[in-house]
């Protein structure tokens, strides 16, 4: 053989050799490697996703809670809103009241004026009247300090002696009508307290019967009986006093 051919048949059997080299090699390492890369690949999307979503999830909520929180915020600014302009409201009443105080004031001081000049006046007007009271007083008290109204024994009638002093006292009411009086019957200690309280009390409506006879309205007397509660003196010791039996009038009303 000739060394050319010789040369040319090394050459194609090396590169035969490289070539077997070459496919054994990606047999043994290449496909295993794009299966190791492949798996892992896919092993990584598979962890990466559900902390994706968990991270999505948590941000939505932490939106939502600051969304709760901003409302919040406005509401109680709000609020607070509402409330200045309540403060201001009264501030502003206060001022206008403390602006009106001096007309007021100036009001009751001539209210005040006006009423102390009325007590300068009235008092003119009045003084006559109580000196007409206390005058039918003493004119009706004279005549009982004279003579006594008297009553029938055992009984509650007036006697015919004392119609005289009911004529007397019936002509001072006459004179004066705008007068309201009240006749008290009283009575010593003698007998039982309720029977002389009743005793007391007849006889004093005996009195008003026969001032309404005389003329004085029926409204403008009153009876009543005192019994033996207010005596002028003290009674005896069997509880007898001429002085503590008596009839009284009193002025009640002008």
């Amino acid at each position: 053989m000739s060394a050319i051919k010789q040369i040319i048949f090394l050459t194609f059997l090396l590169i035969a050799v490289m070539v077997a080299c070459v496919y054994t090699y990606i047999n043994q390492y290449g496909i295993q490697t794009d299966t190791t890369i492949t798996t892992s690949s896919q092993e990584e999307t598979k962890i990466i996703e559900p902390i994706e979503e968990k991270v999505t999830k948590e941000i939505t909520k932490n939106e939502e809670v600051i969304e709760k929180v901003e409302e919040k915020a406005n509401e109680n600014v709000d609020k607070k809103t509402e409330e200045i302009k309540e403060i201001e409201k009264v501030k502003e009443k206060i001022i206008d009241e403390k602006k009106e105080e001096p007309a007021l004031l100036e009001n009751i001081s001539q209210e005040q004026k006006i009423e102390e000049l009325s007590k300068k006046i009235q008092p003119k007007k009045i003084q006559p009247n109580k000196i007409q009271n206390n005058k039918t007083q003493e004119e009706i008290d004279n005549i009982l300090s004279k003579e006594k109204i008297f009553f029938k024994r055992l009984g509650t009638d007036i006697t015919e002696k004392s119609f005289k002093v009911v004529q007397d006292i019936a002509s001072i009411l006459l004179k004066n009508p705008n007068v309201k009086v009240e006749i008290g019957g009283h009575t010593d200690a003698k007998g039982a307290d309720d029977v002389n309280e009743w005793i007391s009390l007849q006889r004093a409506k005996s009195v008003k019967k026969e001032l309404i006879k005389l003329g004085v309205s029926k409204d403008r007397v009153t009876a009543v009986g005192y019994g033996e509660t207010k005596p002028l003196v003290p009674n005896d010791k069997n509880g007898y006093s001429f002085e503590n039996r008596r009839v009284e009038f009193k002025i009640i009303e002008e």
